[in-house]
């Protein structure tokens, strides 16, 4: 099966096209042409591939913690009690403002 991989083409001040691949960031190639950068990478990129298999695995699920878990963690907090006033007091403007009625 055929891969593709995408290539930068990047024309610099001098007139010469560089080229190069995220997926590969040590393949980099310059020439006058489009045509000839690409085939520059093309054989790079034919080389580096040889040495290279990639494998798709599977990891474990993680569970996920029950909501739960957490209630009441704060309970004994005095900084949680004096955010959660805070947070009263700016519901309280926003419902005054008539910009949200």
């Amino acid at each position: 099966m055929a891969q593709t991989i995408n290539l930068i083409l990047e024309t610099r001040a001098d007139r010469q096209i560089s080229a190069r691949s995220a997926d590969f960031p040590d393949c980099v190639a310059v020439a006058e042409t489009r045509e000839e950068v690409i085939a520059l990478m093309q054989k790079q990129l034919d080389d580096r591939l040889k040495s290279i298999e990639v494998v798709s695995i599977s990891l474990p699920q993680q569970s996920e913690r029950p909501l739960s878990d957490f209630f009441g963690i704060f309970k004994d907090d005095p900084y949680f009690a004096d955010i959660l006033q805070g947070m009263r007091e700016e519901r309280e403007l926003d419902d005054n403002n008539p910009a949200y009625t």
